[in-house]
């Protein structure tokens, strides 16, 4: 049972509901069709369309509302649709930021260091490998120790790339420039 009024909601349904109606009364080839989808409908939806039924045979208040949304439905379906005098996209485009193209002078440095850095491991492995490990690495060892070595220094470089997109999303987003 309803202790209070029915919300906007649930008279826009009723009246929708009623509308639906009149046209299953009007169209006789799609009847059976329709009361087959009518009756599978779930039993909250029944329910729920019954208190509204039953509150609505009582209270007038919302009999009025109910009244004002039955002549104002009609009318929305003849108005033609909202456009406007200017070109939305035009304007929204014009906001949007320009995506920057290029590397940065920031990362021309980290590309260099990290360079750099693979040169002086490779450097480093290669005097390992020559002189102080007396040949004990060689061949398919050597392979493996550079194979990992890139796969570390290219994971390194991705992780180092993702948070510097981390820190320029929020710099781009709260600090201004």
């Amino acid at each position: 049972m309803r202790t209070g009024h029915l919300t906007h909601e649930e008279m826009q349904a009723w009246v929708l509901r009623e509308k639906e109606d009149e046209v299953r009364d009007k169209e006789d080839e799609m009847r059976d069709k329709e009361d087959e989808v009518r009756e599978k409908e779930d039993e909250a939806i029944k329910h729920l369309f019954a208190d509204i039924g039953y509150h609505l045979s009582y209270c007038t208040a919302c009999q009025e509302e109910v009244a004002a949304y039955r002549l104002m439905f009609p009318v929305l379906e003849t108005m033609p649709a909202a456009a406007f005098d200017f070109d939305v996209a035009e304007m929204v485009l014009a906001n949007l930021p320009e995506r920057q193209v290029g590397v940065s002078m920031g990362m021309v440095i980290v590309y260099g260091m990290v360079g750099a850095g693979v040169l002086t491991g490779l450097g480093a492995l290669y005097v390992l490998t020559k002189y102080l490990a007396f040949n004990l690495v060689t061949g398919f060892g050597t392979f493996v120790i550079i194979s990992v070595l890139i796969l570390h220094l290219r994971e390194m470089i991705g992780q180092y790339q993702k948070q510097i997109r981390l820190l320029d999303h929020w710099n781009n987003g709260t600090l201004e420039h």
